[in-house]
């Protein structure tokens, strides 16, 4: 089979804008991702630690964002076996936040992917879709000045 010239530039053009989009896609996805670094989630919650200060034992970080009423009955059922259980409770919860928003952070970025491939997908294949129809429709506007 042999390849005119509007054929040619359609693949040249083709091959290009699919090697662009890729790069974009990558490039303006991974900026805009949010972290799932379970460290920085650490640090953002002892960042905004509510402090409980215990008998003999000192002051233990509880995450924030639980309720008075939960941190009150980790620290009966700690205090009822040792101080150190308070702590160990206390650096659990941490734990489940910030895997929590790790997993939240993965599955937001997921569809952040998700969409942002579909959406550059849909572009390039316009793009190519319109260089080829106006590439077969110029030829054929051509071909009719020829025949006369």
């Amino acid at each position: 089979m042999k390849l005119n010239g509007w054929k040619r530039v359609w693949i040249v053009f083709t091959v290009f804008s699919g090697l662009l989009s890729c790069g974009l896609v990558i490039f303006l996805t991974e900026a805009s991702l949010q972290s799932e670094d379970l460290n920085q989630h650490m640090a953002n919650l002892l960042g905004n630690a509510k402090v409980v200060n215990i008998k003999l034992f000192g002051n233990v970080q509880f995450p924030a964002q639980l309720p008075e009423e939960e941190i009150s009955r980790i620290v009966k059922e700690g205090l009822s076996t040792s101080p150190a259980a308070v702590k160990e409770a206390a650096e659990k919860e941490f734990m489940k936040i910030a895997w929590q928003l790790v997993d939240q952070a993965r599955a937001e970025n997921e569809m952040k992917r998700l969409k942002t491939y579909l959406f550059s997908s849909l572009i390039w294949i316009g793009a190519v879709t319109f260089i080829y129809v106006f590439g077969w429709s110029v030829a054929w506007v051509r071909r009719g000045f020829d025949d006369y």
